[in-house]
């Protein structure tokens, strides 16, 4: 992107929100700006307002659950530990089904040309115990499962 950016003579600006300066270095990749929302990751807590190729990830990662957007819902529902909030999120986990929630007003063909499928859930993982978030996961997956919805 650099590189066609500059033959154009134009700047590349670059938000590394997500990435975090951990796992990405812009400018080492020719970006002319990198901008951080340093509210989100580089505080640790989201408690605080403060104006190389990836190697690793951040904290929001998306799964796809079989069998559609109503199964996403009752995963994501059934889910004890994550809140249901639609937020890049802090030092609690949360889940959110973006074609119900963020991406809702996009036409459902525009959204899966995208890549957000009905079956999509985002989650901004927080500071609760791993095990704990994948054990909640499992449960939140089985009593789907043991309400009637199917897993393909």
């Amino acid at each position: 992107m650099a590189r066609i950016a500059h033959e154009k003579e134009a700047l590349l600006a670059v938000d590394n929100t997500f990435a975090s300066p951990i796992n990405q270095g812009p400018l080492a990749l020719g970006a002319d700006l990198v901008v951080h929302s340093a509210t989100k990751y580089l505080g640790g807590h989201s408690d605080l307002t403060a104006g190389e190729q990836m190697t690793g990830f951040g904290g929001m990662m998306t799964i796809e659950i079989a069998g559609g957007g109503q199964t996403a819902a009752a995963v994501a529902d059934n889910l004890r530990i994550s809140l249901l909030a639609t937020s890049l999120g802090g030092v609690e986990s949360l889940v959110s089904q973006p074609s119900a929630t963020s991406h809702h007003a996009i036409g459902r063909d525009e959204r899966e040309k995208r890549g957000i499928s009905d079956g999509m859930l985002r989650l901004s993982i927080g500071l609760e115990d791993p095990e704990d978030l994948i054990a909640d996961l499992k449960q939140a997956i089985d009593k789907a499962i043991a309400s009637g919805y199917s897993l393909p």
